[in-house]
């Protein structure tokens, strides 16, 4: 039996590409009328997907409450775009802290998921 080995690029590589790729995304008029969610494979392609059911909504700002509640230092975010080895992938809720805030600076897509 054959063995098969799929070799990742290293994740700084990844990161950089899909920080370009994101930019150019964001650039496109044509891709920002869609209005469901936007994210990439690791290729850069665009993965799209139909707005999701209300109940969708309805637990993502139950989660969102929560964690403005009990996380209060900090800043809860949505539909946050994060680079990751498969592309870049919305967080339906994400939390950072002032210091992961700071770090992004002006940047639209989070480098990496962290947890400060």
């Amino acid at each position: 039996m054959a063995t098969l080995t799929i070799e990742l690029p290293p994740h700084r590589t990844q990161t950089d590409f899909n920080m370009r790729r994101w930019a150019e995304l964001l650039a496109d008029r044509e891709l920002a009328r869609f209005e469901g969610r936007v994210e990439t494979d690791p290729y850069g392609h665009v993965i799209m997907s139909p707005p999701p059911a209300p109940t969708h909504g309805s637990f993502q700002s139950e989660i969102a409450y929560l964690l403005r509640t009990f996380m209060s230092r900090g800043r809860v975010l949505t539909e946050c775009p994060i680079s990751t080895a498969d592309g870049v992938k919305a967080a339906d809720v994400a939390w950072a802290s002032p210091e992961c805030m700071r770090e992004l600076g002006n940047r639209v897509c989070f480098p990496s998921a962290l947890s400060l």
